[in-house]
């Protein structure tokens, strides 16, 4: 039966989709995985779907193997890192590694299988988010590409030199993906600017238990903003401490010798270069975000500071409460107890008088209101020394 089978035999990729399928895990794919990329460069996109195994991968793009691990990962979160010329991205699903040349962004490996097969796909969640974040990401690089080019040829035929309008690839697909990250942390941010102020007006009208929830959930939710923006601000110091590392080596003894021989206007080329990547990282900081989101930390603490507050002092009231009934319960249990022995001693004829049952509860209820007297007269002491 097997030998009969109209189907083809299974080709490499196939294989590779196999295992994908055995031993894929959320956290970093198997090394024996080929990968799915989509290159872009100056020309546009050159290669839309390109496959490539992992080390001519890596041999092309200029990274280390174990670079890959950061590529490849599908844990949530953020991650900008530096790998000597090259810029690793990875956020939401989205991933992709920019080179001084080009970019490429990896696709998945199962997606993209069933669609070069054309099979149905059935896309998660996060991959719709990553797959809205490439499609805003090659609108963006694309756009700039256009005008880049359009500047360029406007200047030879001004007869300008082109290092007077050049700006390097990675920078223009850096700057293109940070517009998305950036964006998206914008909207975040517009979001939880509406969710704290209509927590911080309802904190004003009342106090509640789902209240409280709601302010200790807003509160994470701050925190794990200002440690993605932390974390993506560290990202960008790096990449401008390793952009001013790679221009100064270029100015060491070791290659003063190469970089005289270099025209004016390539070492023009490189201060401006620095200053683009300087101006870049100044542009995208995420400190005032950071700052912002302090600022409305700062509010929900306040609040939640008072909400406490008025909660502790509704326990104490509540507490004062219980101990004023407990001292009139025993003052009131006193009276039981002597109204129930001057009912027991009748013998000495008290009761023939008209006046000893007067007498009797005047001075009951005296010992009664005197013992709860002063039972609610220590209760204020000790309130007072509290």
């Amino acid at each position: 039966m097997e030998a009969s089978t109209p189907f083809p035999a299974p080709s490499q990729a196939e294989g590779n989709m196999m295992r994908f399928n055995a031993f894929s895990s959320q956290g970093v794919k198997r090394p024996n995985l080929d990968i799915f990329y989509t290159e872009i460069n100056w020309q546009g996109i050159t290669g839309p779907g390109q496959v490539a195994s992992r080390a001519k991968f890596c041999r092309d793009m200029r990274i280390q193997p174990k670079d890959m691990r950061s590529l490849e990962s599908n844990f949530s979160g953020l991650t900008i890192s530096v790998r000597g010329e090259s810029i690793i991205i990875n956020t939401d699903g989205f991933r992709a590694l920019i080179n001084p040349e080009s970019v490429a962004m990896l696709n998945d490996p199962l997606v993209a299988y069933k669609e070069y097969q054309h099979l149905p796909v059935i896309k998660s969640s996060n991959e719709g988010l990553a797959f809205s974040r490439r499609q805003e990401f090659i609108s963006n690089l694309l756009k700039g590409i256009s005008r880049l080019n359009g500047i360029q040829r406007r200047a030879k035929k001004g007869e300008k030199s082109a290092y007077d309008i050049e700006y390097s690839f990675d920078l223009l697909a850096l700057g293109s993906i940070l517009d998305v990250i950036f964006g998206s942390l914008e909207e975040e941010l517009h979001i939880l600017k509406a969710a704290v102020r209509a927590l911080l007006s309802t904190l004003d009208r009342e106090i509640s238990s789902k209240i409280m929830e709601r302010l200790l959930q807003s509160t994470h939710q701050l925190q794990d903003f200002v440690a993605r923006c932390a974390t993506l601000q560290n990202s960008l110091d790096k990449i401008s401490e390793q952009g001013k590392k790679t221009f100064q080596s270029r100015l060491s003894p070791d290659s003063q010798k190469t970089f005289l021989g270099q025209q004016e206007e390539e070492q023009a080329w490189n201060d401006t270069h620095q200053a683009d990547l300087a101006t870049l990282v100044e542009q995208y900081s995420a400190q005032e975000m950071i700052e912002e989101v302090g600022v409305m930390a700062r509010h929900l603490q306040m609040k939640e500071d008072t909400a406490n507050l008025k909660i502790n002092t509704a326990q104490i009231d509540l507490v004062y409460v219980g101990l004023k009934l407990e001292v009139l319960t025993v003052g009131v249990t006193l009276g039981a107890l002597l109204t129930g022995a001057f009912g027991m001693n009748l013998k000495n004829g008290i009761e023939e008088t008209d006046y000893a049952f007067a007498v009797a509860a005047a001075v009951i209820l005296g010992v009664c209101c005197a013992s709860v007297l002063v039972g609610w007269l220590c209760i204020r002491r000790i309130g007072r020394n509290l």
